[in-house]
């Protein structure tokens, strides 16, 4: 498997984490769309990818937290059934876009309408599409997934067609997300660590559970001496 970056996120515990996709050419069109969102955003922020390809371990434990909230916990967000994501390294061109401001905090794309919009219409060229939207029960917003057919090129690194000032936007927001840190990052690391230890013990009762049933639907019955 090979991996190729399309920036840093800027989101919650990957904040300053480079993400990646598993296509070169999806790659290619991903930083294209970020290069061409430079000056577009009212609030001067770019386009980010806030996740992209998604260990499977972490994929694990989103279930997991996903069907905890089914049953009635705290909310977690939907997650596919393991391996099965377009975020999996089996396809890799799951892209959970943000936008990430001039500080560089993130904000939600959805919070937006016309930056939604572009993102969809000028993404779709680029062969990504709003897969999101079709996600059933809660539709997502910021699901996007590369490697469909483009009818636009990728950009040349060297050519993309920015004014200083779009770069220079460009750079600073970059660099804010790579520079700071983010409590609310610490916190949902601490989130993880619990859900993960949760998962550990329903499995470790679960295992109890089926160690006691065996014991008692094996055991003999006492011999009958009236």
């Amino acid at each position: 498997m090979t991996l190729h970056p399309v920036g840093p996120s800027s989101y919650g515990s990957l904040r300053g984490v480079v993400q990646y996709v598993t296509d070169e050419t999806v790659a290619a069109q991903v930083n294209s769309l970020i290069a061409e969102s430079a000056g577009v955003f009212a609030d001067g922020g770019i386009l980010s990818v806030n996740e992209g390809l998604r260990s499977r371990r972490d994929q694990e434990i989103k279930r997991a937290a996903w069907e905890a909230f089914v049953d009635g916990g705290p909310w977690a967000p939907l997650a596919a059934v393991p391996y099965t994501s377009s975020h999996d390294q089996a396809q890799g061109a799951g892209l959970d876009f943000g936008i990430t401001l001039p500080d560089g905090r993130n904000r939600a794309l959805e919070d937006d309408e016309a930056a939604h919009a572009w993102v969809v219409a000028r993404g779709r060229l680029r062969g990504i599409r709003h897969t999101g939207r079709d996600f059933r029960p809660t539709p997502e917003s910021w699901h996007f997934t590369g490697g469909y057919p483009a009818s636009l090129n990728p950009i040349d690194p060297e050519e993309v067609d920015m004014t200083p000032e779009e770069k220079k936007q460009l750079a600073a927001v970059l660099d804010a997300v790579t520079t700071t840190k983010s409590a609310v990052g610490r916190v949902e690391r601490r989130q993880v660590v619990i859900v993960d230890a949760v998962v550990k013990i329903k499995v470790a009762v679960g295992d109890v559970r089926q160690k006691v049933f065996r014991m008692a639907t094996t055991r003999r019955p006492p011999e009958d001496r009236s």
